[in-house]
């Protein structure tokens, strides 16, 4: 399985808690990202780095995903952070 490198994740949810995701990096690499289990919603869809929640207009806890993250063939690095 190819996989974003994390990081940063405040309040990292346990393993147990986690299942995997599919995003899309700008440079055309695809790969699963460690996400929180959320039990009061679906992830329907992705789209690029985008999820698509069910039900619709759902916010999902601030730790769902991890803060910062970075892609594994070209670098770039995707973050929550407004530095």
């Amino acid at each position: 399985m190819r996989t974003w490198k994390i990081l940063e994740w405040d309040d990292k949810p346990d393993e147990n808690d986690q299942r995997f995701v599919p995003l899309d990096c700008q440079c055309g690499y695809e790969a699963e990202c460690p996400s929180l289990i959320l039990k009061d919603a679906l992830i329907i869809a992705s789209m690029g780095m985008s999820l698509v929640f069910d039900p619709p207009g759902y916010e999902p806890p601030k730790n769902h995903l991890p803060n910062v993250i970075k892609c594994r063939k070209c670098g770039r690095i995707y973050s929550d952070r407004e530095d």
